[in-house]
């Protein structure tokens, strides 16, 4: 935290009278610190050795004398909201920067700073989901190319004694997957530990104190230790973050942002830049248009759900399809309209990416995000026109040979091939080897025939994780079901 104030020095006592002391053999006096000797202890305390309580106690005394000082009252006062906010007393600190706003008017920088730090507590909504609240998007471009799709969730929860709200948020799109979870306090939002993953970017575990944030990424032994400048948000609760702003035409703030990926903090300017009705397949909503200013729009409903009904930006578009209440410890089902269902742990997702009358492709997103899980549901007319061999040995080797195509050093494993059934149909997996990167991996793959349809199962998963989860994926297979 950067120092606002200049040290006046300390002036030393000179005792003129040095031989009457001597002759009355007396002790002199203590002389009581002045205001800005006590306002330099408070700082020291605070910034040196780290005693918040003390440092508190000294701004209170310099608060009380500053009838003296108005320049170092204010100061006094300004810092005493700091120290507030680092010890998370965020009802006392926006008392004191707003005392420092109307008891210190001339103090014109430190009334800017006081009128930053009250931007950053934005006087937030009660949370407008419930408990267990899942919000489904579609992914697209703007020209109508679907390429994934998103979830968003937020559950109550308890950590270390303490209620908190767990939001998590999972995403696939064009063959990235991203997934989150930020657990934050539930009355401020301010974050207490977040973990970040991207199947391109690697992993970030961050833990948040009062004045930094502790961040482990992926294939770094240490953990840095990055300063916060007061409080702050965590990048992937933003979603729910804007969920409670007080939104309302002419609506700005700043709200100041902590990503764990670049390991820093940016302050997001916000605004309400206008209402507009927005149609999305979940219907159509009235909705608050909050531009970020950084070639992100957020549509937001004005209803008391507080939906995020469409998200715009690098040329992508988001669109809810979407809203339910789900127990989090409960596997997911997914039933499909062309006729199957099957069934993913608690916490996975499921959604179409392409959804045909003869081709189906749907996604498993892990939020681990151990492995990349995907099926495909398609007539055997798309997928073999005019074969006479269509048995589930010759699919597989097909696929098996396009996928040989796609990925590097691909070598199916001879001794791999296995007969299986799958909703009561012959069925056929097969294992094989290959690199990303420099990082083995594994393709376990497992083909179906029945109704007229192919179905074809995909798993890519690290080769050092493969045995502990293949029983995860044999069990998603063996949920298949024709209704």
């Amino acid at each position: 935290m950067k120092t606002y104030y200049s040290s006046l020095g300390r002036a030393k006592a000179i005792l003129s009278l040095l031989s009457l002391a001597i002759l009355t053999s007396s002790a002199p006096l203590a002389r009581a610190d002045s205001p800005s000797e006590t306002l330099e202890k408070a700082i020291y305390s605070e910034e040196t050795k780290g005693d918040i309580d003390g440092a508190m106690a000294l701004y209170q005394q310099v608060i009380e004398q500053g009838k003296s000082s108005q320049a170092l009252a204010a100061q006094a006062q300004y810092r005493l909201g700091v120290c507030q906010y680092k010890k998370r007393s965020y009802s006392a600190a926006t008392a004191s920067f707003e005392a420092v706003i109307r008891d210190y008017p001339n103090q014109k920088e430190l009334v800017a700073l006081a009128r930053e730090y009250l931007a950053r507590n934005n006087d937030l909504l009660p949370a407008p989901w419930a408990d267990g609240e899942e919000e489904r998007w579609d992914i697209k471009l703007a020209g109508g190319l679907k390429l994934g799709f998103g979830v968003l969730t937020a559950d109550a929860a308890e950590s270390h004694g303490q209620k908190i709200w767990r939001l998590g948020l999972l995403i696939s799109a064009a063959g990235s997957l991203q997934a989150s979870q930020v657990e934050v306090d539930p009355n401020t939002m301010k974050p207490i530990h977040s973990i970040w993953k991207h199947s391109l970017l690697g992993k970030a575990d961050t833990v948040y104190a009062s004045d930094h944030a502790d961040v482990k990424m992926t294939g770094k032994d240490d953990v840095s230790k990055i300063s916060l400048d007061g409080p702050v948000y965590d990048n992937e609760e933003g979603y729910q973050l804007f969920r409670r702003l007080p939104l309302a035409q002419g609506y700005k703030s700043t709200i100041p942002v902590f990503s764990s990926l670049g390991s820093g903090s940016i302050r997001l300017n916000v605004e309400v830049t206008g209402t507009e009705t927005v149609t999305v397949p979940a219907g159509t909503f009235p909705c608050y248009r909050l531009d970020l200013h950084i070639g992100q729009v957020f549509w937001i409903s004005t209803n008391a759900l507080r939906e995020i009904v469409k998200i715009e930006g690098g040329g992508v578009i988001m669109e809810l399809t979407g809203v339910r209440r789900r127990d989090p410890s409960d596997p997911v089902n997914y039933v499909d309209p062309d006729g199957f269902s099957l069934t993913a742990p608690p916490g996975w997702a499921i959604g179409p990416l392409v959804h045909e009358k003869t081709n189906v492709a749907l996604l498993l997103l892990d939020p681990a995000m151990t492995g990349d899980c995907s099926l495909a549901w398609s007539s055997l007319e798309i997928i073999q026109p005019k074969s006479a061999t269509n048995s589930v040995r010759a699919l597989l080797e097909k696929e098996t040979a396009e996928a040989g195509n796609q990925y590097k050093n691909f070598q199916v494993r001879a001794d791999s091939w296995q007969d299986r059934i799958v909703a009561g149909q012959p069925a056929m997996s097969v294992i094989a080897d290959y690199v990303d990167g420099d990082k083995p991996m594994i393709s376990y793959g497992v083909t179906t025939i029945m109704a007229g349809h192919g179905g074809a199962f995909r798993f890519r998963v690290p080769a050092a994780d493969f045995e502990a989860f293949r029983p995860t994926l044999d069990a998603i297979v063996n949920s298949f079901k024709l209704k």
